[in-house]
This record gives structure tokens, sequence and C-alpha cells, in this order.
């Protein structure tokens, strides 16, 4: 995540150890993603998260900064978050907050969230404080000779504030596909959301890179260790809203869209920062209109399932407001409200030389009162003070369209969802 609001500490690039996958008949496996009954939407909550997941350097509006001291989510305690073949169910997590699949590891089952902004495979583990773990599914090692001594992890927020935690080895299976002596980073010290969300036990990092962040000898990713035996290097995501959808590994699914897949390369600075980074220098559309945005799209645009909400440049955003009746900044609410009644238009989001469509009923977020008269919008602002950032595409993006993930080739795709 840039910068990463969780940056990982430097380290070498040597291989801790060497994975093997264990053989399957298939070249492809798809596991659903599983959609969280029990979480709300609070558009603070999602907006100072991004925030935080973008870089050590991003100005937090000062209706963020309050609500976080009002929350007790500050900078000492905020843990954000985000040849064969495979499908996993992707669960949205509670009113699509968060999205999570099933993930077996050792002997244990978590609910992990997956992450394309993120390098990390952590868990909540019978080593973490018991009050940091209250709910959570654990892994628990089965012999102590899986601790990798003088191995550790550590993930810094934007804020100063850390997670941290020890290193295991062990046997990793996602659908059909199952690596062996798999790094896992077990968490000695969890904080904030994390906590208390109980329906996600961890995250499974799936970033434009094949190393994760531990040290002092970093190894490989889960899915950089089982690309090999996949039929083909590529992963593809299918959220929905409100219901369960799937990844699939090794293969993409044409039943899941229709027409042709459009592709872009990722950009060369992709590699170095660990995102699905692309170019968005197109411009933008909001119906038929299209519109250049001269104040941003130039640093690009990020592919993040570890994000909630779609972030633009505030020129993209004003203007996208000012075609909403009534629409306004609401400074308490940290973002643009509307009217529900209001029906909103599609916006079309620059992906390379082409344009992905989000529909206008994609951006609704959330409603505000109870008697459902103002919504909080899912496109929102990076703000004034953070034209270094790219657009970040999270899971509003993914709702909206089919993507697939092609590590191999070194590029990003999208298409239309089937019905």
């Amino acid at each position: 995540m840039l910068n990463k609001l969780l940056l990982a500490l430097v380290c070498t690039v040597d291989v801790l150890a060497a994975p093997a996958v264990a053989p399957e008949s298939s070249q492809g496996f798809s596991i659903p993603v599983v959609y969280n009954d029990n979480a709300k939407r609070v558009p603070l909550n999602a907006l100072y998260h991004a925030y935080l997941r973008y870089g050590r350097d991003v100005e937090i509006p000062e209706a963020l900064q309050s609500y976080a001291k009002k929350l007790q989510i500050d900078s000492k305690n905020d843990n954000h978050k985000r040849q064969n073949s495979a499908t996993v169910a992707a669960t949205p997590a509670s009113r699509d907050v968060e999205y999570w699949c099933p993930v077996q590891i050792g002997s244990n089952k978590l609910n992990l969230n997956f992450d394309t902004g993120s390098n990390a495979l952590w868990v909540f583990s019978s080593v973490t404080p018991a009050s940091e773990r209250a709910g959570h599914n654990l892994y628990t090692p089965a012999s102590s000779s899986l601790k990798k001594n003088g191995y550790t992890w550590s993930i810094s927020y934007a804020d100063g504030s850390t997670a941290a935690g020890v290193v295991y080895t062990d046997k990793v299976q996602i659908g059909s596909a199952t690596v062996t002596n798999q790094a896992v980073q077990v968490a000695t010290a969890v904080s904030g959301a994390f906590v208390t969300n109980t329906a996600i036990d961890g995250l499974l990092g799936l970033g434009y890179t094949r190393y994760n962040n531990i040290s002092p000898i970093r190894s490989g990713t889960w899915f950089a260790n089982a690309m090999s035996t996949l039929r083909s290097g590529v992963f593809t995501a299918d959220l929905r809203p409100g219901a369960v959808g799937a990844y699939t590994f090794g293969f993409i699914d044409s039943s899941r869209y229709t027409g042709s897949i459009t592709y872009q390369a990722v950009s060369s600075a992709a590699a170095t920062k660990g995102w699905w980074l692309i170019d968005a220098t197109k411009g933008y559309k909001i119906g038929t209109q299209q519109f250049t945005d001269p104040t941003g799209g130039s640093n690009g645009a990020v592919l993040d399932t570890g994000t909630t909400l779609l972030f633009m440049s505030d020129q993209v955003v004003k203007n996208y407001y000012s075609k909403v009746s009534n629409s306004q900044y609401v400074a308490a609410q940290g973002g643009w409200t509307y009217p529900c009644s209001v029906t909103l238009p599609d916006l079309y989001v620059p992906f390379g030389n082409s344009f992905a469509k989000i529909p206008g009923t994609y951006l609704k977020y959330a409603t505000l009162d109870s008697a459902g008269t103002t919504c909080f919008g899912a496109l929102q602002s990076l703000g004034t003070g953070n034209s270094g950032l790219p657009y970040i595409y999270g899971d509003i993006f993914f709702k909206a369209n089919y993507a697939v993930f092609d590590m191999q080739n070194g590029r990003v795709g999208f298409a239309t969802k089937s019905s």
C-alpha cells in the first residue's frame, strides 16, 4: 500500500526457505469470497483507514483526526489494515466493508482478507496476546520447531505506529493449492480495527511483488511460491455487492465476464512499490462527457482490494458531485454526501488507454440517517494536500468490474461482469 501505510521494513532479498507446492491434478482453482454480515458501513472509518494506508506524508483532514481521537484510533493503536490452478470464494465483511476467504494454515482454518496492496501473510495465533485475539480463529503451530528463530516482521503505519510479530513455517492451503514451508507471519501485537473485527483473522498479501517483509531474510509470498505450479501465473478478483464472489488462481473463468478483457501493463514503479500500479492519464468520463484532470492522474492508479472506497483527485471528485443535485462536502463526515433520492451518474475511470465503468448505483456507500434521506458517496477525494498520491481503485472498482492480475506478464486487466 503506498508507502504503504503498511510500510514494510527494508530487508534482503534472499530466500528464507525453499517452499514446496503439493502436486495437484488440476491446473486452476476458485475459492469463494465471503460476505461479512456483521460489519457496518462507517464512512469516517473507511476514509480514515484509506488515508493511513497510503503513506507517511498523507495529510489527514481535521474531521478524520477528531474521529480517530474519539474512537481512540490514534498513532499508538491503529492497526489496519489491508502447474495447478484453483478458485476461492470472497465473502464481504458486513455491508461490503471487508471481504474474506477461507485459508487452511497447518491444521487451522482462518478467514483472511485477500489484499492486492500488501505482501504480508500475517495471522492471529495462539501466541497473540489473549486480550487481542478474543473472538478470532487462531493459528496454533503444531510444534515449536516450526518457529524461525531470529526472524521477525514489522509493519509501519503512516502515523508511525506499528504491528509486529514472529515467523513460523507451515503448510498453507488455498483451494486445491498447497504450499509447504510457507512463511507465516504471526502477530504478537495487534490493535485497532483488526482486533475488534472478529470476522477477519489476518491478511494474505497479493501485491505486485514476489517477496514478503520478513527480516533478516525475506521469503516468497504465497502466490509467488504457488505460481510455478499453476497453469498460468494469474489470479482474478470478482467481488459481488452483498453476495459471495470468488478469486480464481491459475486461470481466468470465462463464465464470470462478458466480452473481452482489456489489459494494461503495470508501470515501471510497480515492482519497487509492490502495487498493481497502472497509467491513469487518459482523463475520465461522467456519463457520456469526457474530462481531463490537470491536477491528477500523473501518479497512476492502484488496484487495491484492501481499500473500500474509490479515491481520485479533488478536482475530479468536485466535478462529479457538481452533476449531483444538492450534493455537498460535509466536513464533519470527512467527505461528500448527497440526497439518497438522487440518481448518481455513471463514472468512467482511466485504465491505461481505456475507461472502466463504475455504474452510478455502485457509488452509494452508506446511508447517514435513520430516515434514509442522506447518503455518503463511494467516490471520495484524495485531499487537497495529497497531490502526490495515485488514484486508488478500492473494492468499489472490483464490485463493478471483473479484474485480472497477471503477475507472469506484468499486466492487469478488466472486463464487464456476467450477471
